[in-house]
């Protein structure tokens, strides 16, 4: 089916006629396990070959900070291993089925999945080091919990960090999802970062790694970001062997071909499984609601084709609509900032300024925003322009404009890894589609009441 799509393709009905599409298979998405085990390698990270990339010994892999390329397996390589038939020598246990495809070959599947390999891997591995390292030298568990219950994430983060465990230690294991341990790692700095010495060792490897996190999670990179992540890499994995004394993990061993990967196939978030993750309850229910156990997995398939043709019958969009929140109606010409603002406020808002909406939140193409978020607003040479939403204005139509006071952003603190801000009486407004990221942030504060905002990726 899928060759035939590639080839001969679907006719679609359009209003200019009837138009050919053709499908071509280009990634294979998914874990490090099941990559593994569709495209054909070994499925035991233990064993001597497990990498899908290259041909490194898992030996050489413990202390490896850079890709081999003279050990990067290609279509000639991988066909001799397969004849082979050894995997103990080559890694590969089978021929990957999707090769008979025109398109595809398992040997250029540049696809990572960058959610197991760090939030589920190498944060979790290094986290556990750098607490061990710090805990009781520099605070105590007691402390870090009970600042983890007091510190507050802001309106942008559902998610919450549980509380650790006083045995941690001792069981090799933070008890935490893979989004839990992101959010730990994104604000560990500024939960505990002022009891470490800024020369520790262990915390220029906290460092780092929110170095490597910021830029694999960026979902816009340029392509001279290349180099820099290779870099970073390499300087993680040393740092890792260094600090610690431990090996490198075969997760660790996937980031070194991170470069590669980025060259080939772009950013890596839009490749994560965090997106599949996200589906399993939609899959899950119609699981449960049936009453047959024979073949569930087609009845699942079904139910999701048809839900998928609803929406194409139906001519839906993708893009959510715009919902709102209660509101309360005001006169914008009343405001304190109105002189402000005027001249950057839509002709919508201002032809309605004695009749207006001001909106508790609104839910614009999939992402909230609320009164008391931060927003990018632009980049510049010395670093980011921050605002803060004081109003959601609305007029009859779908238009929305935030108005916005600007922060004073005094610059970026290497320790805790995040910016210093502070509030300012300078307001303006701006569109949502105007926005540098739409993704809103929070302001945080910390044990001095000092206030910091936390970006998401690498800018």
């Amino acid at each position: 089916m899928l060759t035939l799509l590639e080839t001969s393709g679907i006719s679609i009905e359009t209003s200019e006629g009837l138009q050919k599409i053709y499908f071509v298979t280009s990634l294979l998405l998914g874990d490090n396990l099941g990559v593994n085990s569709l495209g054909g390698f070994v499925e035991s990270f233990t064993a001597n070959f497990f990498c899908r990339f290259c041909k490194s010994k898992r030996i050489e892999t413990f202390t490896q900070t850079e890709e081999n390329c003279s050990l990067l397996r290609d279509e000639i390589s991988h066909a001799e291993d397969v004849l082979l038939n050894d995997c103990s020598l080559t890694g590969v246990k089978s021929n990957c089925v999707l090769d008979a495809l025109p398109s595809f070959s398992i040997t250029s599947n540049y696809c990572v999945d960058s959610f197991h390999d760090l939030m589920e891997g190498c944060c979790h591995y290094t986290m556990l080091h750098i607490l061990k390292h710090c805990v009781p030298k520099y605070f105590t568990i007691d402390l870090l919990n009970n600042r983890i219950s007091l510190y507050k994430f802001g309106p942008c983060e559902s998610n919450r960090v549980p509380p650790l465990r006083i045995d941690f230690d001792k069981k090799e294991k933070l008890k935490m999802s893979g989004s839990e341990t992101f959010l730990f790692v994104k604000h560990f700095g500024l939960l505990i970062g002022d009891r470490v010495l800024t020369d520790d060792p262990y915390w220029h490897l906290y460092v780092k790694m929110r170095e490597l996190l910021d830029i694999v999670v960026s979902k816009c990179l340029s392509k001279s970001s290349r180099e820099l992540l290779r870099i970073i890499v390499r300087d993680f994995c040393m740092l890792y062997l260094s600090v610690t004394g431990d090996t490198l993990k075969p997760k660790m061993h996937f980031l070194l071909h991170y470069s590669t990967v980025f060259a080939e196939c772009g950013t890596f978030e839009l490749m994560s499984t965090k997106k599949f993750e996200r589906k399993h309850r939609a899959l899950l229910v119609p699981a449960h609601g049936t009453m047959s156990r024979t073949c569930i997995t087609k009845t699942i398939a079904i139910k999701h084709q048809l839900d998928f043709s609803f929406r194409l019958m139906a001519r839906q969009s993708i893009l959510p609509s715009i919902t709102k929140g209660p509101s309360m109606t005001i006169c914008i010409s009343e405001l304190d900032c109105y002189n402000a603002i005027v001249s950057s406020l839509p002709k919508s808002i201002i032809m309605q300024s004695s009749s207006c909406l001001s909106l508790n939140w609104v839910l614009y193409k999939g992402t909230k925003y609320k009164p008391g978020m931060v927003l990018l607003l632009d980049v510049k040479e010395c670093g980011p322009l921050f605002g803060v939403i004081e109003f959601i204005l609305s007029a009859d139509t779908d238009d929305l404009t935030f108005v916005f006071s600007y922060m004073v952003t005094f610059g970026f603190d290497e320790h805790i890894v995040a910016y210093e801000v502070d509030h300012t009486n300078v307001y303006s407004s701006v569109s949502p589609d105007n926005l540098y990221d739409p993704l809103p942030l929070s302001i945080h504060h910390s044990v001095s009441d000092d206030k910091y905002v936390i970006l998401r990726y690498s800018l």
